[in-house]
This record gives structure tokens, sequence and C-alpha cells, in this order.
């Protein structure tokens, strides 16, 4: 795949109509896309119970609204077995294959900037006080005193 320098506009400046990057967020932009598309490749063929399951806090309203969207735009296929109950499975197409490579990366971009938050919050914590202690050094200094020690128990 060639990357293009996406800075640049042809004309000089990016439209809503000719930019790529927002052709791209149109199809897999929103909460859950994402999500969906490593969870159907993943588990393919994938229910829709399955992903319901698997993704802590969609609506099933949200779901099945992000699973139109996804097969609409061509990147998942939706087959329905004549059952009952009904049963319907979730398949990545050809075309939405070719996001794999795009979803790996973001997923491990996702997990090396969880981890540097992990590490400066951690760092903030130990350079910070806590409201309390705050507190003693501010009573601390209004009497004129030795800094208060407070003993950990």
């Amino acid at each position: 795949m060639e990357y293009q320098d996406f800075t640049f506009a042809p004309n000089g400046a990016y439209t809503e109509e000719n930019c790529p990057m927002i052709e791209a967020m149109n199809v897999i932009g929103g909460k859950w896309k994402l999500t969906l598309i490593g969870r159907i490749h993943r588990q393919s063929p994938a229910r829709f119970g399955e992903l319901r399951r698997s993704l802590v806090g969609i609506t099933q309203k949200m779901l099945t609204a992000q699973l139109r969207e996804l097969e609409r735009d061509g990147i998942i296929h939706r087959k329905v077995y004549a059952e009952v109950p009904p049963k319907v499975e979730y398949t990545l197409t050809e075309y939405g294959l070719t996001l794999h490579p795009i979803v790996s990366g973001l997923y491990a971009w996702g997990e090396e900037h969880r981890r540097k938050r992990a590490v400066e919050a951690e760092e903030l914590a130990h350079t910070t006080c806590q409201p309390e202690e705050i507190l003693v050094r501010r009573l601390s200094v209004a009497h004129r005193e030795k800094p208060l020690v407070r003993h950990s128990e």
C-alpha cells in the first residue's frame, strides 16, 4: 500500500468532498466500528448476540446501526439463516479485510498510549500531594510550626 502525503490537497485545500481522511472516517469513525471490525475479524463468523455480549456498554440499537452502516459501506457481510429463532452471522468482506492492518496498527498504538498515560499518572501521583496533606502543610505554615508529620497506619 502506498502512503500519500496527506498534508497537502491537490488544489491546496481539503474540503469535506475531497479529503481522503474525512472519507475514511465517514466509514470507520464512530465509537464502536473499529472494535466491531476487529471482533468480527477474530470471531468470524460472528453472531449478533456474541458481538453484543463482547462489547460492554453498547446498546442493541447502536450495535444494529453500526452493523448496518458497515454493511452499507461494504465492510461486512450479513448472512441471515431461515431459522427460528433467526440466526444472523457477520463476516468481513474482502474489502473489509483490507482494514486489518489499519485496525491492528490503531490497536497497538492504543495499547502504547494507554501504557504511556498510566506511567504519567503514576509519576504525577508521586509528585503531587493529596488534598489532606496540602491542608496539613497549610496549617503548619499558618501556625509557623515545623511541618506536621502524618503517620501512616
